[in-house]
């Protein structure tokens, strides 16, 4: 006779919960990515694409809307405190089918491939601008020469293959290591954010243009190397002082959101937290992560833009993405790593710097490693992926398989972009992403309707305004605006939309793993296992 779920969860998982709610929420602050991509694209990409967008109030509308979005995502993890996250809530609230096959499609498969894309990153944002900006500062050419062959196909591939497979080690080491390495990450984010802040709001405009001038000379014979960047930019008819446009504020709102989103991935491990069922708990851990990245984001722009003024920004722009002659007199990218260095002049600070922007992004792959497999623990749990895949090794209390797996996976993927031309099949990850996170703020719309028992039996239903359960409206709102997210990253070419070739990869696999699912329920209704139980309630601990 086939073992009930909960028998077959008894015996599959060892883990126990020895994550703390600190520990959750250094969690979600690492995965938004103080330091990621969004810098390069905010400074270097919005003010060219979306000129008069206002970017400090593009993360004050982003974190507001996202905070309001948490709140659902607080009440669906109080309400169904288990490992797996957006699987477990879209499977029990929405459908089983739609549940597997969206996050499946989202978090499982393309998960990896942020890891592979991560590979590369740990390069571009953390190592390259290290060497390149000790070359620029002391003047030693060797430095360029590191930082050009760390960024070869080879440096890749050895470095962050090195990196990559730590940072499975730590995994295989539990969850306890990776706590006490994350606290390590954590803190170093914040130093290298204050060092950044602090440059940036004691350097005044005057100040920047004189340091940006002397270091310039280096490379060029123009003293006023700061007003030839404005003005080519301005005989070139590109406007360096637009004034102000709220419907550009709201263009650059999707490459903020496209970092901001993650407040919630500790939903993935709440098997693992503890009083993962406290609503106070919850809402420090996706919340306060939300508000705290708000206001990071908030002084970091606003004092890096009162640092190299506004037309300087606008102009840079223009240049870095009409490639333009100027550009090419840079030693390196003009990305926002460069013009602290070009003030400060001082080594050892520049190292702690970059030193906090690589332990940032070190986070990365953490967060592709942990959130799928423990999606895949839940899919195992329901029968849905095979059994071994819940194997949780008995020592270090870590789904051994799935990290197996995960590990392969990721390689894989890096294989892909590095050497074949599948990059440009790619570029709609976003909107994958942010079908799922719709569906789970559906699903916190509909649970007090489609799952009164769990909702009941929930903290959650305490909460209610004019007698409409919070959780529905805070999921209205966060769907709404997660929709308006998903046009952007559909059709808005800036954002990946447009192309419906990656489009039609998304789908592919979608209906593939649709057709799994109902190939696997036919599979287990054979061995006298009804799957659909499971999904009747929520995974037992």
């Amino acid at each position: 006779m086939a073992k009930s779920p909960s028998a077959f969860l008894r015996e599959a998982t060892g883990l126990i919960r020895e994550w703390s709610t600190v520990d959750a929420f250094y969690y979600n602050v690492l995965t938004i990515g103080i330091f990621g991509w969004v810098s390069v694209l905010l400074f270097l990409t919005t003010p060219y694409a979306y000129p008069g967008g206002n970017i400090p109030l593009a993360f004050a509308i982003t974190g507001i809307m996202n905070a309001i979005a948490s709140v659902a995502f607080v009440l669906l993890a109080v309400s169904m405190p288990r490992s797996g996250g957006e699987y477990v809530f879209q499977s029990r609230v929405l459908h089983p089918a739609l549940g597997f096959a969206i996050v499946f499609t989202g978090w499982v498969v393309w998960s990896m491939n942020w890891a592979a894309w991560n590979m590369h990153a740990i390069m571009w944002l953390g190592v390259y601008p290290l060497l390149s900006n000790l070359g620029i500062i002391t003047g030693d050419s060797a430095w360029f020469d590191m930082a050009a062959w760390a960024t070869s196909t080879t440096g890749i591939t050895l470095i962050s293959g090195v990196w990559y497979t730590v940072i499975f080690v730590v995994l295989f080491a539990g969850m306890k290591a990776y706590a006490r390495l994350q606290w390590l990450l954590f803190w170093g984010t914040v130093t290298a954010i204050a060092i950044f802040v602090g440059i940036s709001a004691l350097t005044t405009e005057p100040t920047f243009e004189a340091a940006f001038n002397s270091f310039m000379l280096k490379y060029q014979t123009d003293p006023n190397f700061y007003q030839v960047v404005i003005d080519t930019a301005k005989t070139a008819g590109f406007e360096v002082n637009p004034q102000f446009s709220l419907t550009n504020t709201l263009g650059v709102v999707p490459i903020v959101y496209m970092w901001f989103i993650w407040f919630y991935w500790s939903t993935y491990n709440l098997g693992e937290i503890k009083k993962a069922d406290t609503v106070r708990n919850q809402v420090v851990a996706q919340s306060g992560s939300v508000l705290l990245v708000m206001v990071f984001f908030l002084f970091m722009s606003i004092a890096f833009i009162g640092m190299i003024g506004s037309d300087f920004m606008y102009a840079l722009a223009y240049h870095w993405n009409e490639g333009t002659e100027v550009i090419g007199v840079f030693p390196t990218d003009p990305a926002f790593t460069l013009f602290p260095a070009m003030v400060t002049g001082s080594v050892p600070l520049l190292i702690v710097f970059m030193i906090g922007i690589m332990l940032n992004v070190t986070q990365y792959p953490f967060n592709c490693a942990i959130a799928p497999t423990r999606i895949m623990l839940a899919m195992s749990f329901d029968r849905v992926l095979p059994a071994r895949v819940a194997d949780v090794h008995e020592r270090f209390h870590i789904p051994h398989v799935a990290l197996i797996i995960n590990y392969i996976l990721g390689w894989m993927w890096y294989y892909l972009i590095t050497f074949t031309g599948v990059s440009a099949w790619l570029t709609s990850v976003m909107a994958i992403a942010s079908v799922s996170i719709g569906a789970t703020l559906l699903s916190a719309v509909l649970l007090p309707y489609r799952c009164k028992d769990i909702y009941s039996a929930s903290p959650a239903s305490k909460y209610k305004i004019a007698g409409i359960p919070v959780i529905s409206i805070c999921g209205i709102i966060g769907f709404i605006w997660n929709l308006i997210m998903l046009y952007f990253y559909l059709v808005v070419p800036a954002y990946g939309g447009g192309n419906w070739v990656p489009v039609g990869v998304n789908v592919a696999i979608l209906i593939a793993a649709f057709i799994y699912y109902y190939i696997v329920r036919w599979y287990r209704t054979k061995q006298g296992v009804n799957i659909d139980l499971a999904f009747k309630q929520i995974p037992p601990e």
